[in-house]
């Protein structure tokens, strides 16, 4: 190769094609012939109108700066191919909630990377309905639940309430295949169930309804919580992990307002309000426990997780108000307290998320076998 190697993409093999050229290999063959070898990379597809809160309906209209590319794009979350979604032929009329994504395909070139934008009607929400089209009716042996409480959507006593607080905050939405959320292999029918075989490719974005730029950002999710995965429980808590397999390593966005707040993450927690919620039996439902205490914890000098509500959407469907805030990990603690990540012990429930649980276990045992006149002669030494 001259005059010098090609460059590389992340996550890409390189080499010999079935045809004997030299290229980006178009899918991964393990243990076979390689795939066809292709050159270079279609331009993403740019969409005229961007994500937002609307209000009128509008003509949407998708481009590709690559010459003669085919774009596809899908509007049930799932990713779009030449053998799967509608092919791009004139603009689409986005009239309700919507989320579209889309990509651009071309002959001897790797597809754009999945592009993704959602249009939220807020005057949809309180109609949504229990049973909306291409959802299952059941997650695993529990019956679904999808629609927004008509004791609250359908009383025209909170009616104005509701559609003012749903432009009152931001609103996040995830956008991935339905399967891979409620199918027999989804997070929602499996939420008992972690770690990286429970975790699933998806879109993130950001709306701000000032029309503040917000994000898109491909990246991994999976079910979070303790006794909140529990399969009787409909709502539950989320976390996005930003990997290179999916997109980018980081999120680089200035998510929280705060002055000194971190503007870089390699994962976030929805937060569902699992605590003190009508879905854990509580009379008296309330959000605001932890984020006060955290806001509390930060007044007071002392470093803690930030956090934001907003408004979730997914795959179109309202999901409620949850609490994004930052994931106290090595990451974390590297940006507040100085260092790298791997100069870290994050421990969850005593279970390491980064570095081990060596120093922890020591300290423990320290303290199961302190007696006055020992702790006295510690802190003497200090």
């Amino acid at each position: 190769f001259g005059p010098r190697f090609p460059k590389q993409t992340r996550g890409i093999s390189f080499g010999y094609g079935r045809r004997g050229n030299t290229g980006q290999l178009s899918r991964p063959t393990p243990g076979s012939v390689n795939s066809t070898a292709v050159s270079g990379t279609v331009k993403r597809v740019r969409f005229r109108t961007t994500r937002a809160l609307c209000s009128t309906p509008f003509q949407l209209v998708l481009e590709c700066k690559t010459d003669q590319a085919d774009i596809y794009f899908t509007t049930d979350g799932s990713i779009p191919s030449p053998r799967h979604g509608g092919r791009y032929r004139e603009p689409i009329t986005i009239a309700a909630t919507t989320v579209v994504r889309a990509r651009a395909f071309k002959p001897g070139k790797r597809p754009s990377r999945t592009a993704t934008h959602t249009y939220v009607f807020p005057q949809d929400v309180p109609g949504q309905t229990a049973s909306p089209a291409g959802f299952p009716s059941h997650w695993d042996s529990l019956p679904a639940d999808y629609g927004m409480d008509p004791n609250v959507s359908q009383d025209p006593n909170y009616r104005d309430d509701l559609l003012r607080g749903l432009r009152a905050i931001p609103t996040m939405a995830i956008s991935l295949p339905t399967a891979d959320l409620f199918g027999t292999a989804g997070l929602y029918a499996n939420p008992l169930d972690s770690g990286r075989d429970w975790e699933r490719a998806t879109s993130l974005e950001l709306i701000h309804p000032d029309g503040r730029e917000g994000f898109q950002v491909n990246c991994g999710l999976r079910i979070q919580g303790g006794f909140s995965r529990n399969r009787t429980f409909p709502k539950h808590g989320l976390r996005v992990l930003f990997k290179g397999i999916y997109g980018p390593t980081k999120l680089n966005y200035p998510l929280f307002p705060e002055n000194g707040a971190a503007t870089v993450f390699d994962s976030l927690i929805l937060r569902a309000g699992f605590n003190n919620s009508w879905q854990a039996g509580s009379s008296s439902s309330q959000h605001l426990r932890d984020e006060f205490i955290r806001r509390s914890q930060m007044a007071m000098g002392h470093v803690s997780s930030h956090g934001l509500f907003v408004h979730l959407f997914l795959n179109g469907l309202y999901w409620g108000v949850y609490n994004a805030v930052e994931r106290p990990n090595g990451t974390f603690a590297a940006a507040y307290l100085g260092g790298e990540r791997n100069e870290y012990d994050a421990l969850n429930s005593g279970r390491p998320v980064d570095g081990t649980a060596d120093s922890w276990r020591q300290m423990q045992e320290l303290a199961r076998n302190s007696t006055a006149e020992n702790v006295v002669e510690t802190l003497n030494t200090m």
